[in-house]
């Protein structure tokens, strides 16, 4: 059966500056629990992303309803989908690509629309209308104030015989296929670094997107924050996981309690950014 989690805490410098988080993350399973799907999105840092957390929520809700959408097309299509073997080298039999950058394009659209329908809702402050002005930022219309809500998004689904993850921005996915191996499948963007990132608010932001997919079986996969994973050094964070696998598989609801007392520690200790990570792992009972 699948298990899921999702977690997630303030950093420490963002307490002591008194900065609210601004990861958010999700997870959930189909009625039938044989498909999982997890988010984790981090707003940007930066005084002119003001509203990053927000932006941050509205990707996980949004993410999370599109890929259970996702899943549901795809199920009702004739071609046995989620059951059959891909020749990665054909593309008559490997479909899934276009397919992803669909749900991706559908994501954007929809997270942008949820940002000017906020916006509407709860416009600008007087405080926020005064930095506005003091930097030069036009606030006269909606469509100049979406990158305010600036976001990163790594959004993930497994089932029986297939998964796939998608990412705009910075964070880590980590699959773990059986006991021996464990890795992270979706290619690095060279130009994340010094604090440079992607986002969703950007107006090319489908060309940033990055993707791994595949039709097996695998043991369970988790998405994270760069929170966590700066945390970590490459080679002991691929352990952890596997670590954490051990624990959600004899007691899942303790190994999800026990995670989230941890990370305010690890932020403390570590990157001392706001921590989020969320998964699914297959379990026996």
């Amino acid at each position: 059966m699948l298990v899921k989690f999702a977690v997630k805490a303030q950093g420490i410098s963002h307490i002591e500056k008194c900065i609210p988080c601004q990861d958010s993350t999700a997870a959930c399973l189909s009625s039938n629990k044989i498909v999982g799907v997890a988010s984790v999105a981090d707003g940007h840092g930066g005084n002119k992303y003001f509203r990053s957390d927000r932006g941050a929520e509205l990707a996980v809700e949004i993410s999370m309803r599109s890929l259970l959408d996702f899943c549901g097309t795809i199920a009702r299509e004739k071609e046995a989908f989620f059951n059959r073997k891909a020749n990665k080298k054909d593309d008559k039999n490997n479909d899934i690509l276009p397919k992803l950058k669909h749900l991706e394009l559908n994501i954007i659209y929809n997270w942008r629309n949820a940002v000017l329908e906020d916006l509407a809702q709860n416009p600008l402050t007087v405080l926020e209308i005064e930095f506005c002005d003091t930097n030069n930022i036009p606030h006269d219309n909606l469509e100049n104030l979406i990158f305010i809500y600036g976001t990163t998004l790594l959004a993930s689904l497994v089932s029986e015989s297939f998964w796939f993850a998608i990412q705009i921005g910075d964070g880590m996915c980590v699959v773990l296929e059986n006991e021996e191996n464990t890795r992270c499948p979706i290619p690095e963007d060279e130009r994340l670094a010094f604090g440079r990132t992607t986002s969703l608010s950007e107006n090319d932001a489908i060309k940033n997107f990055r993707e791994a997919y595949d039709f097996t079986t695998i043991k369970g996969l988790t998405v994270a924050t760069d929170g966590i994973t700066d945390s970590f050094e490459p080679e002991k964070y691929l352990k952890f996981n596997k670590e954490l696998y051990e624990k959600f598989a004899q007691f899942p609801q303790r190994a999800e309690i026990e995670l989230q007392q941890f990370l305010p520690e690890l932020s403390e200790r570590g990157s001392r950014d706001d921590v989020s990570m969320a998964g699914i792992f297959r379990i026996l009972i």
